[in-house]
């Protein structure tokens, strides 16, 4: 196996792995919205639209995004230097 081939498996399931992220972010959001506002009697989804869930999951996106960016270059980094 070439590097070439480690790095387009990689790239593949970094793409599985955004298509998974984005959906579960916005049901996380979505549920945090609902539990924290259902506590207090108010049902938040009659208040907000879609795009309000979107802007709340921003924030944890691009921790994760950053997060998730700095494993992969660690990675391509060892798999350069032959130490995986």
């Amino acid at each position: 196996m070439t590097i070439e081939n480690n790095l387009q498996k990689t790239e593949t399931s970094s793409l599985k792995l955004v298509s998974f992220v984005i959906p579960y972010l916005l049901v996380i959001s979505s549920l945090y919205l609902y539990s924290y506002w259902s506590t207090l009697g108010i049902n938040i989804f009659e208040y907000i639209s879609i795009s309000d869930i979107i802007k709340i999951s921003i924030k944890p996106a691009i921790m994760l995004s950053f997060f998730l960016s700095l494993v992969y270059f660690w990675g391509v980094t060892l798999l350069t230097l032959g130490e995986i």
